[in-house]
């Protein structure tokens, strides 16, 4: 009735005690039998019980040793230790359960405390310790209906008192059936709730281990076997289990799906990735592992080790590199030391590399102590830095193949080098990519920042910085917190890391604060606008501000993006799909005729360049000219161009001591602008006349992008680069009703001339790479009809086999031995290829093709475009930033008027790239051809 609720327990109780109690003695007095005959005759009672005064526990234990048996204390010893751990143990069970089945909240130490101490006034009395059961508790609370009467308590105490200090006799009037029931209801609770209870909530297998225990117990009759026998079972289970607990958090990962703090443009991250895809495994440890967990730890990384040896997996495609992250772990035990140790020695043997991570020094002195790790090379405090160290070895690797990628062909070495060149010089190459956002000349807007190494503080955390950075050089980390100066090694991991060409506090623009801090992590220089500058540009160059802004906002989104997600199989990053925008913009040019060589005797026209080019280029020639003579030297002429934002020029400007204006401008003029010939003046008139549907003698903007795009036969031009180049002549077109401008004859001329330049390096390497990858004679002179057979080919369905590229390098390789062999006076050399060909293929593919699944089947364009891309440049050899340009070279002074002298003298000293051979000339250093006449 107790456990199904029946009745209330303040009426239950007494009447389950007292009823049978009372019909006992009701039937034997009916019988006529007394207590001593049903005690002595019948057994219904116990033996009689005589009453002894409480102190003689006392009287007759202190200062009587000789009543004392030693023995049999010194063989309960062993008792006594499991006692105090079982009634502590059942103490904090039982106020654990109390505070479960009833509504109260005990102060454990003080319970525990309190329980203490009766237990030691108990045990000096003679009695025997113990905790108050839960059912006594619940019943309590059932009778008294709150936790905080202590009625219970007291009525409870009185009658212990009274059969302690005055009389036990009442004891020998309960019949046995009492006493031993209410003896079962005590011990009924531990089977109830400890044992059978407890398979609930045990599995089936530690059910069986207790029962186990209490069989031990019952069969020999003492504790201590139990208790034996318990840690015995204990520990086995313990074993069992968590050896199947493995001691990895999560699922190991590749180098790919680690977040790193690096933040570099799409193009370059995604490349790192797929190498560090294969090369890296990253482990995060947790817990404790011991002999029993280790093993499946080690396995693991062992085994792939030994798949690759066993699959003849190329080296370059091998594990390099296995970071074990610390930060969850607890520790290890000697076996799993010694198996680390093992594992650190056989990786070392197969040229891996294992790290550890999250390690602070004392853990560090630990693992050196058992030989885990030999050198401070092999522990980092941060996950981050390991990573970082594996992306630099990754790097490092790329390069070395992007290298060989540039010996193909001499247009891919040219085009290596003018992306190197712009990243030496500036930082907008991604940002100011039109002709329209770099007009003005940036540096007019903006000023330079130099940063040291730990000690430049951009920014504090919740500041409102009023200047907007972009990174030129060096690196700048962002922290959660100001870092400590003094201590370099306790620095946490960034939250963050930029470098070239990323922007700083972007929140400027927006009128935010930081939550970060910015500290430069290594020596460079920033470009930096204040908030004055970037009004001033906003009002007076709005696209350029344009441009800055959508950078800035392409930025901020790829920073709020996944740091390792996995891109799509033929994903292809922006800066990827601009250069094949321009690899096909250029294949249509070329079917058309336009990058074909002119001819020394015939007419050519020759368009002026646009008034804003003009008025840059005025510029940079008088911030680089020297003071007293206004000639320009020409080692200065190259950066003026490039100040002015005209890049990829190849000069060869001989041994003239300097350039006057006129002559500058005329060089500008050539470096911006293709001279058409008469054809090619043709075929541009009759596209003029075919999309001037009104035959008004003009077109509007949005015929302008029509004719464009049927001449190139790339739909997907953009037309920010085409509305970019328009808007060079904007200033001199008539109005349409709307504000438009109108474009002429003329004028359109001028926009296709500076188009076709644009082009013309995206031309050379388009050359290049057809003929790497179709074998196609596009580098000579019938380079006309070779595209035109490309005319209906998609480009993207092109690919490069490996049987192709190792045909290429055999190529290559009796080209130099010929050269080392005619260098040695006919003396052979062997070859210069130790590696067979198609080796090398496989490995060169295998870095490149990183957008597709199968890394070493055949590659397309794109994947070759990419191959051929420089990662960046280092520090080391980035350039201190232009100048911003004086007072006078801003002012509106005369400009020479010899500029039709200088333009024909100037011809021959710009290299046209359409004349054949100029291009080996030119990476030869030679002077090429120049021009019709060089």
């Amino acid at each position: 009735m107790k456990a199904y609720h029946v009745g209330n327990p303040a009426l239950i109780m007494p009447l389950g005690l007292l009823v049978p109690l009372g019909l006992f003695y009701v039937y034997i007095y009916a019988q006529g039998v007394d207590v001593d005959t049903a005690r002595y005759t019948y057994d219904l009672f116990f033996p009689k019980m005589d009453d002894v005064d409480f102190w003689t526990i006392w009287a007759d234990s202190l200062g009587k040793f000789d009543k004392i048996n030693f023995s049999a204390w010194s063989a309960t010893l062993a008792d006594q230790a499991i006692m105090v751990i079982v009634i502590l143990l059942d103490c904090m069970l039982k106020i654990s359960s109390t505070e479960n089945k009833l509504p109260v909240k005990t102060d454990k130490d003080y319970e525990i405390s309190l329980y203490g101490a009766g237990n030691a006034l108990v045990a000096a009395s003679g009695s025997t310790v113990g905790y108050m059961q839960l059912k006594f508790n619940v019943i309590n609370y059932g009778v008294m209906g709150n936790v905080h009467d202590r009625r219970g308590g007291v009525i409870y105490a009185i009658l212990c008192g009274v059969g302690f200090f005055w009389t036990i006799q009442h004891f020998n009037y309960l019949p046995r059936f009492f006493l031993s029931a209410l003896l079962f209801f005590a011990g009924a609770g531990f089977v109830a709730e400890n044992l059978w209870g407890s398979r609930k909530y045990l599995s089936g297998m530690e059910w069986l281990e207790i029962l186990i225990i209490l069989a031990v117990f019952i069969i020999s009759g003492e504790l201590l076997p139990a208790v034996v026998v318990g840690m015995l079972l204990t520990a086995l289970s313990f074993v069992v289990k968590y050896a199947k607990v493995p001691a990895i958090a999560g699922k190991p990962l590749r180098g790919s799906e680690v977040a790193t703090p690096l933040r570099k443009s799409d193009l370059v991250m995604q490349r790192l990735q797929h190498a560090l895809g294969t090369w890296l495994l990253v482990i995060k440890l947790k817990g404790f592992v011991f002999f029993g967990s280790v093993k499946g730890v080690t396995k693991m990384v062992a085994g792939r080790m030994e798949q690759e040896e066993a699959d003849c997996v190329p080296l370059y495609r091998r594990l390099k590199f296995v970071i074990f992250d610390c930060a969850q772990l607890d520790g290890m035990d000697v076996s799993a030391a010694k198996a680390f140790k093992k594992l650190v020695s056989e990786a070392k043997a197969m040229h891996v590399q294992i790290i550890f991570t999250s390690v602070d020094a004392a853990r560090a002195d630990e693992m050196k102590r058992r030989e885990i790790i030999t050198n401070d090379k092999e522990w980092s405090t941060e996950l981050s830095f390991a990573v970082h160290h594996v992306q630099k070895q990754a790097r490092n690797y790329i390069e070395a193949v992007v290298a060989r990628w540039l010996t193909l062909s001499p247009a891919f070495q040219l085009h290596d080098d003018l992306v190197r060149t712009q990243m030496t010089f500036e930082p907008f190459a991604s940002i100011l990519t039109s002709d329209a956002s770099r007009f003005g000349c940036p540096w007019r807007y903006c000023g330079r920042m130099n940063i040291k190494k730990h000690q430049t503080l951009l920014w504090e955390p919740f500041d409102r910085h009023p200047k907007l950075y972009l990174v030129h050089s060096g690196t700048v980390g962002i922290y959660a917190k100001v870092p400590a100066v003094d201590n370099e090694e306790a620095w946490d991991s960034p939250l963050a890391v930029y470098q070239q060409g990323s922007f700083l506090n972007l929140e400027m623009l927006a009128h935010r604060r930081n939550r970060a801090a910015a500290v430069a992590l290594s020596d460079g220089e920033l470009v930096c606008w204040s908030m004055d500058q970037w009004y001033r540009m906003s009002r007076e160059r709005p696209m350029m501000a344009k441009a800055i802004l959508q950078s800035g906002m392409r930025q901020s989104m790829q920073d709020g993006e996944a740091a390792a997600v996995v891109p799509p199989v033929g994903y292809a990053p922006r800066e990827l799909n601009m250069m094949m925008e321009q690899l096909r913009t250029a294949l249509g040019l070329a079917v058309k005729g336009f990058f074909e060589a002119l001819s020394p005797d015939e007419d050519v026209t020759f368009p002026p360049m646009p008034q804003p080019l003009r008025k840059d280029l005025v510029t940079a020639f008088r911030t680089y000219c020297e003071r007293g003579e206004q000639k320009i030297r020409p080692e200065s002429v190259s950066k003026a161009l490039m100040y002015a934002g005209v890049f990829g020029t190849q000069l060869t400007l001989g041994n003239r001591p300097g350039f006057s204006e006129a002559e500058f401008l005329a060089i500008g003029q050539e470096a911006t602008m293709a001279r058409l010939s008469a054809r090619q003046v043709k075929t541009l008139e009759e596209l003029f006349e075919r999309f001037d549907e009104d035959n008004s003698g003009f077109l509007q903007l949005e015929e302008q992008r029509t004719a464009i795009i049927y001449m190139t036969g790339n739909p997907d031009i953009d037309c920010d680069q085409v509305d970019g180049i328009a808007a060079g002549w904007a200033s001199t077109c008539q109005l349409d009703k709307v504000g438009s401008p109108l474009v002429d004859r003329s004028t359109y001329l001028a926009i296709m001339s500076r188009f076709i330049k644009k082009h013309e390096s995206a031309w050379c390497v388009l050359k290049a790479i057809l003929e790497v990858v179709d074998g196609l004679d596009v580098m000579g002179a019938d380079s006309l009809n070779t595209a035109r057979t490309m005319e209906d080919r998609d480009l993207n369905a092109l690919r490069l086999t490996p049987a192709r590229l190792a045909e290429c390098l055999e190529k290559m390789d009796a080209a130099s031995a010929a050269a080392a062999a005619a260098a040695a006076d006919g003396t052979q050399n062997g070859g210069a290829a130790g590696e067979d060909p198609m080796q090398r293929a496989a490995e060169m593919l295998w870095v490149a093709n990183w957008r597709t699944d199968n890394k070493t089947d055949a590659m397309d364009i794109a994947g070759l475009l990419a191959a051929v891309t420089p990662l960046g440049q280092h520090d080391f050899e980035m350039k201190a930033l232009p100048e911003r340009p004086p007072r006078e070279a801003l002012e509106a002074g005369p400009e020479a008027n010899d500029a039709g002298t200088a333009l024909g003298s100037a011809e021959g000293l710009v290299c046209d790239l359409r004349y054949e051979h100029a291009l080996e000339a030119v990476m030869a250093g030679g002077a090429g051809r120049g021009g019709r006449r060089a």
